[in-house]
């Protein structure tokens, strides 16, 4: 069906549908609920892939859903407030002036709202000069008066002035709660006052919200207590006489125009002209289910699209009602409510292991104390997997302090060969964790065939991975936090203090969303390309990075402590120099005393603000100035140096396993847009690789015995050998695939010399001109960068793109297609969603991403291959030798010294021969009693 979008089109009849009898009619105060969801849903952050904001406009499709399924209305219609002034602002032009205009993401989400409107073929009712509750009091006035029943759907109390005996109020009063407000709710939550007595009570004490004055110095309780003497604020000032207190009187004398103004303000008009209402466009008719379906795919919105068949079945069928959509049973699943089976006796575990070993796939998670996977006791298991038609959901309880539980011994002893068949395929959510829990107790996974974690990963890398939230978007299935159970901070308990029933449910529906989630996640990767990306490299690397994690890296506690010593030596000297050319001491971590001394007491110019507008002393600032007074390089020392010390030098003797006398960093498989690796605890990727401190602090890192030794393995230049590739540029292969040095060839194009007689400047500079190309550095970042001209910087940029136009070419195809398809995609198919193309202000930046991101991405691809490769090579040829470290392009394997030959062409023929390319990939590689020694 057709709806309006305003009062000032006609409402003409539609007579191909019935006429609405007296029914239950739902308004929605559109404004309301939207700024309920926006902020409700915030932390949720959705978004599409291509950047659009959804959180709101998902919270308020699902409260109309809700809506829907809970009271079974007849007839429906939404309104909206319009920006036009309304009759209020000529009453009173400070009311709502103080309000803050709408966030940007709201703004940016109020149409696609009415979009969904529209598509579920509601009508929409908004007219200059009306709020909305103007709008929808006339409405359910009149409906009321028809015999209908009216609920009105709102976050707003305003409209609790509308309750009477047919009129409800349907409350978003917090989250998800919704509650029916009748005369007796009014009166609890206004202590005994009648629906029409709150406009009383706005005109005496006034509403904040709305900026409503009411009567200065009269608050909530003498207003309730005037009304429930009086009854109103008109027969209050027709006895005014009768009010005892005299200031309070005096009071009420002198402002009595203000009561009366507050009055009217806060009065619902229900007698808006709404001439052309008619009531079978609010007849609750089945919507166009295409425009429906499309609407709702493009907001990404999948649980809500697979949940139409259920949906439709609340709208009332009309004489050309559309069929249900087709779907398979699989893709309508409403996640039934499940009741876990809690496994304590020896019969219920035999029972389980034999279920186990005749489904063809089970998902599984782990319960633990902690959260640190190597090491924290196992509290349970959890499984789910389907039991003919049934679907089967399971905990085994096995370190809970209280409860009837299996030995654990007995538990992993009678689950050691289920996980171990490879037959029986095994669904988790970020595996890794929960395959060095289990190998950690003993237990060998084989057979890992979905990580959903990794599966959304793909789908949308930009996206929270989270079961929960997943489970929410995706499934509508709703799941309590973790701290909902265990709390946090200082009070918070573990797992293992929880009682079994309660660790059950959690545990039993983590197994359960995860298995539901298989198909739908699959079934996206599958249709976007990516699931050969999926299953040849993001999947078998789980287990690669598993086996790098738990074999850790070695580190020279005593040569920390006395590199700790020498730092902190050296930022003594650094201080006292500091101190020195500023005049005086001052604290030299004080943004604020820094400030001083940079732009008062030494007079250097302030070049950028912060947001409270105080001068910045941020690192670009410093090194825009340190050409200007030598204090300025002493506090870039100062900061690096109190930042590596306190990192790395101070920080990893305290991450060292007692149990290992080892580093265990974890890598971040799903963390970076770009699908490089990162780390953390510790974070390796960011240890300086240039600078004397950075050395000295790979120093640490050293072989796990005496008779081996660290070899490091470092493509060289891949990401330029890249760009040789996609853009097919000439001079650019041909200088690879000669083993020319591509810096000095740059430089013999740029500077018009003989490749010979490229001098050791012109060789830097050429080097920062390719990499500038690379990363969309424009004429005045190199300039900066070179310390040169802008005129001199933009003459090199415009003849690198005259000696090398297939890279020009590139780079304006890779932002013409990212801008058309809304990502960016690497040479296996990776994607890289950039919404920042969309908007002007993040256009630049997005035009950068577009043209690196296939690059680094395809870098990224490329070592996490080479590492499959690699770790497969070393475990056939039986190699005690073990990868332990990637950083970026580096892979670092800890060696025996008799072994370091072949390992070295094992490393070799991996990462070379890991993607083919018009040009070759060459890997550097150096080994050493150290990672310094190796580099």
């Amino acid at each position: 069906m057709t709806s309006p979008t305003s009062l000032t089109e006609p409402l003409a009849p539609a007579p191909d549908r019935p006429a609405a009898t007296a029914g239950k009619l739902v308004l929605v105060d559109g404004h309301a609920v939207a700024y309920r969801a926006f902020f409700a849903l915030q932390r949720m952050g959705l978004a599409t892939r291509d950047g659009r904001p959804t959180w709101a406009i998902y919270g308020f499709t699902r409260a109309l859903l809700d809506v829907l399924a809970k009271h079974a209305p007849d007839l429906m219609a939404v309104s909206f407030d319009r920006k036009a002034p309304t009759f209020r602002n000529e009453l009173s032009d400070t009311y709502k002036a103080h309000r803050k205009p709408m966030p940007d993401d709201l703004v940016a989400q109020m149409e696609p709202i009415k979009e969904v409107v529209r598509a579920f073929g509601l009508p929409i009712y908004e007219l200059d000069g009306y709020e909305a509750d103007d709008l929808i009091g006339t409405i359910a006035r009149a409906a009321a008066a028809r015999g209908h029943e009216v609920r009105i759907l709102t976050g707003d109390r305003d409209s609790f002035q509308l309750v009477d005996d047919l009129v409800h109020v349907l409350w978003m009063k917090s989250g998800s709660e919704l509650i029916e407000v009748d005369a007796d709710r009014v009166a609890l939550e206004f202590e005994g006052l009648t629906p029409r007595q709150i406009i009383d009570y706005k005109g005496l004490a006034g509403d904040a919200s709305d900026n409503i004055s009411g009567v200065p110095g009269i608050g909530d309780k003498t207003a309730k207590k005037l009304l429930l003497e009086h009854g109103s604020v008109e027969a209050l000032y027709e006895h005014l006489e009768t009010v005892s207190n005299a200031k309070l009187r005096e009071k009420l004398s002198s402002h009595r125009e203000d009561a009366f103004r507050s009055l009217k303000l806060a009065t619902i008009d229900v007698e808006v002209p709404i001439e052309t209402l008619d009531w079978e466009h609010c007849a609750l008719t089945p919507p166009d289910l295409g425009r429906l379906r499309s609407v709702l795919e493009d907001l990404q919105f999948h649980s809500i699209v697979r949940d139409l068949p259920r949906i439709l079945s609340h709208f009332r069928a009309g004489l050309d009602s559309p069929p249900a959509p087709e779907a398979t049973p699989a893709e309508i699943e409403t996640p039934p409510a499940i009741e876990p089976w809690i496994v304590t006796t020896s019969d219920d575990l035999s029972r389980l292991v034999s279920e186990l070993g005749q489904v063809e796939r089970f998902a599984f998670d782990t319960e633990t104390e902690g959260l640190e996977p190597l090491g924290t006791p196992l509290v349970g298991l959890a499984f789910a997997y389907a039991c003919g038609s049934d679907s089967r959901a399971v905990y085994v309880p096995v370190g809970h302090r209280t409860g009837d539980q299996l030995p654990r011994e007995q538990v992993l002893e009678a689950l050691r060969p289920v996980f171990a068949d490879p037959a029986r395929s095994k669904i988790a959510h970020n595996a890794k964790f929960d395959l060095h829990v289990l190998h950690h107790h003993g237990l060998d996974v084989q057979g890992l065939s979905v990580d959903t974690m990794l599966l959304d990963y793909l789908r949308d890398p930009s996206s929270p991975h989270g079961l929960k939230d997943l489970a929410t978007r995706l499934l509508n299935l709703p799941m309590a936090p973790i701290t909902d159970l265990i709390g946090k901070g200082a009070k918070a308990i573990t797992m293992a203090d929880l009682d079994i029933p309660r660790a059950a449910a959690y545990a039993a529906l983590d197994a359960h969303a995860t298995r539901l989630l298989v198909d739908l996640l699959a079934a996206e990767v599958e249709a976007e390309g990516l699931m050969p990306l999926y299953r040849e490299v993001e999947l078998p690397l789980v287990d690669v990075l598993a086996r790098m994690e738990r074999e850790g890296i070695r580190v020279d506690r005593d040569y920390l402590g006395e590199l700790s010593r020498i730092f902190g030596q050296r930022l003594v000297e650094l201080e006292a120099s500091i101190h020195d050319l500023a005049g005086s001491a001052f604290n030299i971590n004080s943004p604020k005393q820094l400030a001083t001394v940079l732009f008062e007491t030494l007079g250097l110019p302030v070049l950028k603000r912060t947001p409270k507008k105080e001068p910045s002393t941020d690192a670009s600032v410093l090194e825009e100035l340190a050409p200007q007074h030598p204090i300025v390089a002493h506090l870039l020392e100062y900061r690096q140096l109190t930042k590596l010390k306190s990192t790395y030098v101070d920080a990893l003797p305290e991450l060292i396993d007692p149990r290992t006398g080892k580093l265990h960093t974890s890598f971040n498989q799903m963390v970076a847009a770009t699908g490089r690796l990162s780390s953390e605890r510790p974070n390796l990727q960011n240890i300086p690789i240039r600078t004397a401190e950075g050395s000295e602090i790979r120093r640490a890192f050293v072989p796990s015995a005496p008779d081996r030794v660290l070899l490091s393995a470092d493509y060289s230049q891949i990401e330029l050998r890249l760009l040789a590739h996609v853009s097919e540029e000439p001079a650019f292969v041909e200088a690879f695939q000669a083993d020319q040095d591509i810096h000095a060839r740059t430089a013999s194009e740029l500077f018009g010399v003989p490749l010979e007689q490229v001098s050791p400047d012109q060789r830097r500079m050429a080097k920062t001109v390719n990499f500038a190309t690379l990363y969309g550095q424009g004429p005045f970042s190199l300039s900066k960068v070179l310390g040169i001209p802008m005129g001199e910087a933009k003459s090199f940029i415009d003849r690198f793109w005259a000696r090398y136009p297939r890279i020009r070419a590139y780079t304006l195809e890779a932002v013409e297609q990212a801008t058309e398809r809304g990502y960016a995609t690497t040479l296996m198919g990776r994607r890289r969603y950039l919404p920042e193309l969309k908007e002007r202000r993040t256009r630049d930046m997005g035009e950068r991403l577009a043209v690196n991101s296939p690059i680094q991405g395809s870098a990224a691809d490329i070592i996490k291959v080479a590492m499959i490769r690699l770790d497969a090579a070393l475990r056939d040829s039986a190699s005690q030798a073990r990868m332990i470290l990637q950083v970026h392009d580096e892979l670092v394997l800890d060696v025996p010294v008799a072994e370091l030959e072949t390992v070295s062409g094992l490393v070799r023929e991996s990462m070379e021969s890991a993607f083919p390319l018009n040009v070759p990939l060459k890997v550097e590689m150096a080994s050493g009693i150290s990672w310094k020694e190796a580099k």
